[in-house]
């Protein structure tokens, strides 16, 4: 057999799969991957099962993940600058832990719309862009889009004539990403740990928080929130990113595989959310809970006080031009 006809050969056996003998298969692309939220977290639970462990079982010889942990290995809000060295490829973090590097993360904060919504109007490329540039990123997914916060509380609090609500002389546990409602609530926001919210309550360091409409059961606060005002306000802003280098080098069949994963994981992570949300409810009503609804202009002051101070302290850092692109994106 001539030398012609052996390269023809073995070019036939390669295009149908066979290994040839000194021409060695690709191999299997391995990404390490962690959270920012720990692992029993709904949310991490949620991007482990319907994210990671779904390329794993429809990537075999192509990609695959491996979970390495949460904030065990690297701190919460120096995740992202661990991922954009390269220190692991892909994690879930909110985009909350990183608005330093990423400030547009504000939009999906105070969004109108959920992860369908703001890829459909073009925000979710706008997104993207973002995080390549800034952060060394690339935007896979947004887990748990429909998903938001409320206002709990030890005791009840003071309902005024036009039908809202005062929170003067409460303490309240606040991240930055509460502080401005709380204030407009007139109440003292005290920084403290969410592990810690127990004992604030149950010391009397606190007399209420915001949080997740999930998870009230995990962190031990049934039967000591009375009142959990609506309506909810925010957007959880729990983003799956990867590092841009190990993006870029991925086979195409590879990136294809994680686009379809992520755009399966956002509708899966959606309904997973409602499903705890709704156990954890139930519970909280069972043990004493009951819900204050704001209603009409008392409704739109309250969830306007929460938007309004992101908008403009995202308008602080980057402009007003940016802002009015990213609303334009991000609000119907």
């Amino acid at each position: 057999m001539s030398r012609t006809s052996v390269i023809m050969k073995s070019a036939t056996l390669a295009a149908l799969g066979v290994v040839v003998a000194g021409t060695p298969a690709l191999a299997e692309v391995k990404l390490k991957a962690s959270a920012a939220l720990s692992t029993p977290r709904e949310q991490t639970q949620s991007y482990i099962n319907y994210f990671l462990n779904v390329i794993n079982a429809e990537g075999k010889g192509l990609v695959s993940t491996k979970y390495i942990g949460g904030p065990e290995v690297t701190p919460p809000r120096k995740q992202a600058a661990a991922l954009k060295r390269g220190t692991f490829d892909i994690t879930m973090s909110p985009a909350s832990y990183y608005i330093g590097m990423v400030p547009e993360g504000y939009a999906i904060l105070v969004s109108t719309m959920d992860a369908a919504g703001i890829r459909k109007s073009g925000g979710f490329a706008l997104l993207d862009a973002a995080h390549q540039k800034k952060a060394n990123a690339k935007l896979l997914a947004w887990g748990e889009s429909q998903g938001a916060f409320n206002t709990y509380l030890a005791k009840k609090p003071k309902m005024l004539k036009g039908g809202g609500i005062s929170l003067k002389g409460f303490k309240m546990r606040a991240t930055a990403t509460y502080r401005p409602l709380f204030e407009f609530l007139k109440a003292t926001p005290i920084g403290m740990k969410s592990s810690e919210i127990y004992t604030g309550l149950q010391r009397g360091v606190i007399q209420g928080f915001g949080s997740p409409s999930s998870g009230l059961i995990r962190i031990g606060v049934k039967g000591m929130v009375k009142y959990r005002i609506d309506p909810s306000y925010y957007h959880l802003n729990n983003l799956v990113i990867m590092n841009l280098g190990k993006w870029q080098a991925l086979p195409k069949k590879a990136k294809n595989l994680l686009e379809k994963t992520a755009l399966s994981y956002e509708k899966k992570s959606d309904a997973f959310y409602r499903g705890i949300s709704k156990k954890d409810e139930k519970e909280m009503m069972a043990s004493g809970m009951k819900i204050i609804t704001l209603k009409g202009k008392a409704a739109k002051a309250y969830v306007n006080a929460a938007d309004a101070a992101v908008w403009k302290r995202f308008e602080k850092i980057v402009g007003a031009a940016t802002v009015a692109k990213y609303k334009a994106k991000f609000t119907n």
